[in-house]
């Protein structure tokens, strides 16, 4: 609590200088700027929505499901493999003339479809169970890579497009840290709590050591990440709307290469 509070208040002073100087880091225009804003936080979603997923479902799936660390690798392409190809894929449908707008929240709709979907998984279940989930995750994030940055930087003027780009990668870096990190910890909270406070046990099991009184660690477990699969679906559906809502002033979309 007190970190996050000592967070805030260095983010205020923060505006506040920026505000008042004459060289901004960041220049207040760009947050003021809602086009630019929902571009930014469409990158962020899908971030959310995405990496949560990628580091923690891999230990999941070998300790509920039975998986071995090489299988488990194995499924996690479905997630990553379209990541690869879908920026390419978006860049080219823009190019013939799909509209962007609709596209992004296409792929936010997904992220937040297929985060909702692995709600589903239960001990020993499948990989076929988690395959549309996967994909569905994995095609929102790689459109979303190949629209954000070009349709972002086409809203600002020209003498800002450094400060827009630094603004939108430090954000989409952010997000990527605090996920990982708000993920983690609301499994283990969850987790704990299930396992009635005991914090230790629940730091193993989370970390896919499951001890003698298996059924019971794996329900809780399984029980935390439905619980935290939610929140993150929500999270992402929130965000969506509120870029869906940014983007409602009709703007010219420019082609990106």
């Amino acid at each position: 609590m007190v970190s996050l509070l000592v967070g805030l208040l260095a983010l205020v002073v923060f505006a506040i200088v920026q505000r008042r100087t004459e060289a901004p880091v960041l220049a207040p225009a760009l947050v003021a700027n809602r086009q630019f804003m929902a571009w930014s936080l469409a990158t962020v979603t899908t971030s959310i929505g995405f990496l949560g997923v990628l580091v923690f479902l891999p230990t999941y799936l070998q300790a509920a499901t039975g998986l071995s660390p090489a299988v488990a690798g194995l499924t996690m392409l479905l997630l990553t493999a379209p990541v690869l190809v879908m920026p390419m894929i978006a860049v080219s449908l823009v190019n013939k003339g799909i509209s962007a707008r609709l596209l992004i929240l296409l792929a936010l709709a997904f992220v937040v479809i297929g985060n909702l979907s692995l709600m589903v998984l239960r001990p020993g279940d499948t990989v076929a169970v988690i395959v549309v989930p996967l994909l569905l995750i994995g095609i929102g994030m790689g459109a979303s890579f190949g629209l954000t940055d070009g349709q972002a930087m086409s809203l600002v003027p020209p003498d800002t497009v450094g400060a827009a780009a630094g603004f939108l990668n430090t954000l989409r870096g952010a997000a990527e840290a605090l996920v990982i990190a708000g993920f983690s910890a609301s499994l283990l909270g969850f987790l704990t709590s299930k396992l009635e406070g005991d914090i230790s046990r629940a730091a193993a099991v989370s970390s896919g050591r499951i001890g003698d009184h298996a059924q019971f660690e794996l329900d809780a477990i399984t029980s935390s990440w439905q619980l935290t699969q939610l929140c993150i679906g929500i999270l992402c559906l929130t965000l969506s709307l509120v870029v869906a809502g940014l983007m409602y002033k009709r703007t010219a979309e420019v082609k990106v290469s």
